[in-house]
């Protein structure tokens, strides 16, 4: 497997608009096309399952639950 050890950006259309994905070793970042300021989600917290993050784990989409 190919270590994460730098940022990996690539583009995504959600409902027609594009958003960049950026992975990075800290963690995902995702913005509008063209725009600085985004989500960001640390690794840590992701796989933690912080409810801070994304609210209780019931409002989690099931592609989250163990």
């Amino acid at each position: 497997m190919t270590p994460l050890d730098k940022p990996l950006k690539r583009q995504i259309d959600v409902e027609g608009q594009p958003f960049t994905v950026t992975l990075d070793p800290t963690g995902i970042k995702i913005t509008k096309k063209a725009h600085r300021n985004g989500m960001e989600v640390r690794w840590a917290d992701l796989i933690k399952n912080d409810p801070t993050l994304v609210g209780s784990p019931e409002s989690m989409p099931a592609v989250f639950h163990a």
